[in-house]
């Protein structure tokens, strides 16, 4: 009973400590799973001299439904790694069994098998713990990864482990002593074999993710040049128009000199009015930060054209420990959908971009006007447009990149008429 303890607290340790899963908040699906565990652990009481052998099969699948009981993710891959996990730990038993074997000669009757699955759970346990120290700053990242896995990449590994039981049996020598001990060797080869499979499959999928990544990283690298180019244009070209504007400004002193001498003021005024939005064209909203200017400076002339007011208050702190390319994910998907939702607006169409940093932390809100009231749905917005298959995915793609980053993305709706788009970054590379 102590061992089976220890296994489903190896599953919690395993899936909530180390694959980053979150518990589910409905309290149906946990309430059911407490119920299995309880039926579990009922029966293993009422058959504990002797268990049928179908009992022996089914109960440790238990282990197999329970991450989709109690954890939130896909169902599928959840399943399949609750499978993958229970015929591990029956690995791990059949080289512990080996061992103890091998270390009694055969002389499997003053063999402890309790004593030596409870080690095996130790040492599962401890060893769970000790990853779960060492991975926990990438635990975000392994959770984002192990969610996009293909279910395809289980089954070989899964039916590899699954045939490597029935290596370990061998009656063939007459001195039972003897046949144990050559059981006891099969059983010890198996067991690690199947840990050399299993970390097969840590390295595989490791590097499937590490592939998929790196070609993540390619696509938003020439996004992030493509922004940065034209933000280069945008200064040039804004420069150039600060400079024209500077050349004539002696000019257009003497010019509004003359009109107010001549007391043309509706004129002087026109004059000024133009001036203005000559200036307005050469001005840029600086944040310290580059990708940020290349964002919000384009969507500042684009709602300036518009007729959306458009403000920003704070500056980005120096040394944010987040890639470029996750930041220009989350500014560019987040001011864009700011924009549209703007752009939709009868009255008043706004948006405002704030900025703060406290201690590690930097925070930054786009609030944006919208016309009628935002659904929210499992803490995303819920797309507006026809084709629903193919949008939806930027505030998805917002939330993975803050996940990556050890931050996170969430949406409000202020009933006034404002949707508030919370981005929470944190970590400085300067600490």
């Amino acid at each position: 009973m102590i061992s089976f303890t220890l296994e489903i607290l190896n599953v919690f340790l395993l899936f909530r400590y180390v694959l980053g899963y979150e518990f589910r908040k409905k309290r149906s699906p946990i309430v059911i799973g407490i119920i299995v565990i309880a039926l579990d652990y009922v029966l293993r009481v009422i058959y504990y001299d002797y268990m049928p052998l179908e009992l022996e099969y089914l109960l440790p699948m238990v282990l197999a439904v329970l991450p989709i009981l109690f954890f939130y993710g896909r169902k599928t891959v959840l399943l399949l790694m609750g499978v993958f996990i229970v015929t591990s730990i029956s690995l791990i038993d059949t080289l512990s069994w080996g061992i103890a074997t091998l270390a009694m000669r055969g002389d499997i009757i003053h063999i402890n098998f309790q004593l030596a699955d409870l080690m095996a759970r130790l040492v599962c346990t401890g060893g769970i713990l000790l990853i779960s120290v060492l991975l926990k700053r990438q635990r975000k990242k392994i959770h984002f990864y192990n969610e996009k896995m293909s279910i395809i990449i289980f089954l070989p590994f899964i039916i590899s482990i699954f045939l490597i039981q029935f290596q370990a049996a061998y009656s063939g020598a007459e001195d039972p002593n003897w046949a144990h001990m050559i059981q006891g060797m099969n059983m010890t080869k198996s067991g690690l074999l199947g840990i050399f499979i299993i970390l097969t499959f840590v390295l595989v999928q490791g590097l499937i993710s590490q592939k998929k990544e790196l070609g993540r990283m390619l696509l938003l690298n020439q996004k992030c040049i493509k922004e940065q180019t034209a933000q280069y244009q945008m200064i040039g070209s804004r420069d150039k128009e600060l400079r024209k504007f500077r050349h004539d400004y002696n000019q257009h002193l003497l010019v509004m000199q003359d009109m107010a001498g001549s007391e043309k003021y509706e004129e002087l005024a026109k004059y000024v009015g133009q001036l203005g939005e000559i200036q307005s064209k050469a001005n840029f909203i600086s944040t310290d930060n580059i990708i940020c200017d290349a964002i919000v400076n384009q969507y500042y002339s684009k709602c300036r054209e518009c007729g959306i007011k458009f403000s920003i208050i704070g500056k980005m702190p120096p040394g944010v420990d987040i890639l470029e390319t996750d930041l220009c994910i989350m500014l560019s998907n987040g001011i864009e959908n700011a924009y549209e939702a703007a752009l939709q607006c009868e009255g008043e169409k706004s948006i405002e971009i704030k900025i703060r940093s406290l201690g590690n932390f930097t925070f930054i809100e786009i609030i944006n006007s919208v016309d009628g009231k935002v659904s929210i749905e499992d803490g995303f917005i819920k797309t507006t447009k026809e084709d629903k298959e193919n949008h939806g995915f930027g505030t998805k793609n917002m939330r993975e990149a803050a996940l990556r980053s050890g931050g996170s993305v969430a949406w409000e709706f202020d009933p006034r008429g404002f949707v508030i788009t919370k981005i929470y970054l944190r970590g400085c590379k300067n600490e």
